[in-house]
Formats: C-alpha cells, structure tokens, sequence
C-alpha cells in the first residue's frame, strides 16, 4: 500500500491539489536496519532448530531453544527483535507459548513454524497474534525475505512511537529526527506547505502517523500558538462540506483533517 499526502493550494479562486505518494515497499526497505537484530529460534527438533540457524546466523544473532518455557526464560533475561516460534512442541504447545510471549511483550513479532499439514492452525494463530508463519520443509529464500518483512515492520513500528515521543516533548519546535532519507524529503515538504496558509490533506493507512505530520504542520506554521484540534473522524463516501477543510469539494473514507 502506498503512503499519499495530498497537499492542496488555493490560487486566484482554483483548487491545485498535489499528490505525493511514497510505496510502502520503498519506504520499509528505505528504514536503516541495526547491524545485527537478535532472533529467538524455538522448536523441540534439534535438525529444525540447526537448520533454521544455518539460514539465518549469516545476517542476524541467533538464539535456540527447545521448548516454550525455555523461550519464556530467554525473552525475560534479553532483548529479542523477532521469534520463530514451532506450532507443534512437547510440555509447552506453540499456541500457549504465543500468547504468554504476548503477554508479556505485545510489541514482539512471532512467526510461526508449522508442518504443511498443520497451515490451519497457523492461520488461527495468526488471529492469536503471530505475524506470519512458515513451512516445513524450510526455503531459505522465503525464510529470509518474511524474517526481513517482520523486521522492517518492527522498526518502522519504532520510529513512528519515537516520532510520537519526539513531537511531545518539543512541542514548541517542528523538530523531527529520523534516520530515513523519504521521510527527511517529506519534511522538507512540512516545512515548505508550514510557511503557506494553504490547506493540506493527509491520507494513509492506520497507524502510519498522519496526526503526526499533521502536528509537525501545526508546529511549523505561524499558527503554532493557536489549539490544534484533531478530529477523527469515520466517513463513507460522503461529501465534506469546502468550510471543512478550505477546498470546494472533498470525498474522504476516514482519517484525519485538522
């Protein structure tokens, strides 16, 4: 899915209407990953567990272990950035194993790793939480590419709560720090439509930081002493009146006019 801003001009009575848009693809693989994200590898079958760490020891830590309680135990003494986790295990099953990893951090991607046979209850998993699963027998090539996924959502997932932090704490300064080269380009953009009394319209998937943008905006602009007011607001296929957001016509699906 893309991330579009759409950012209006209103000229001698007309309504320019700009489209920036940014593919979500683009944008993940733009984020600066840390060196070395520690993986937390758990799965009774010993050649499981080898074969997994072959894939993947060349591009991330990796840690093993035999069994739920075990990976409980290392979840609690370290940091971990993602778990595979197997559906099928002795003592402790995959399905327990994932949400006591939950409960105690919601924030930590599980993939999980089931038997062909077994892909049913993987999906259910997936409803309890797990972000993706995997087969057995294992292709590096996908093991790779879906761990890379989890990750790049991890990360972004970071950025945006630090962003958030950021714009709290500085309130009074459109001061924004990432290490991404699309979003620095997009706050030169902030910075530009700041200085104009123009309306802007930002569109995007939930969670993505609109409001933030928007802050960033409201920051920026002369009008930083006035309230900013975020509306949230849940419309389908309506017209919004042009006092609404200073452009004659506009159809929205939800998200954030300010």
């Amino acid at each position: 899915m893309p991330l579009c801003f759409f950012i209006g001009f209103d000229l001698f009575g007309f309504t320019f209407i700009f489209q920036l848009v940014i593919w979500h693809d683009t944008f993940m693989t733009a984020i600066d990953l840390p060196k070395k994200a520690r993986l937390l590898v758990v799965d009774d079958e010993a050649g499981a567990r080898e074969s997994l760490e072959a894939i993947l020891e060349d591009e991330y830590q990796v840690v093993c272990v035999e069994d739920g309680h075990k990976a409980l135990a290392a979840i609690q003494k370290e940091e971990f950035d993602l778990v595979l986790l197997d559906l099928s295990m002795p003592k402790m099953g995959g399905i327990e194993a994932l949400e006591q990893i939950k409960r105690h951090d919601r924030f930590l991607d599980v993939i999980i790793v089931s038997a062909i046979d077994r892909a049913l209850e993987a999906t259910a998993a997936i409803q309890k939480g797990a972000y993706d699963y995997i087969t057995k027998p294992f292709d590096p090539d996908t093991i790779l590419a879906r761990v890379d996924r989890a990750l790049q959502k991890r990360y972004l997932e970071q950025e945006v709560s630090f962003l958030r932090s950021e714009m709290a704490h500085r309130s009074d300064q459109a001061q924004i720090i990432t290490q991404s080269k699309h979003m620095r380009e997009i706050f030169l953009t902030i910075k530009k439509v700041a200085s104009t009394s123009s309306s802007v319209l930002i569109n995007g998937e939930s969670g993505t930081g609109k409001e933030l943008i928007a802050r960033a905006i409201h920051t920026a602009s002369e009008r930083d002493q006035k309230p900013f007011v975020a509306l949230r607001l849940e419309l389908h296929e309506v017209d919004v009146d042009a006092r609404s957001v200073g452009v004659r016509a506009v159809r929205l699906d939800g998200g954030l006019v300010s």
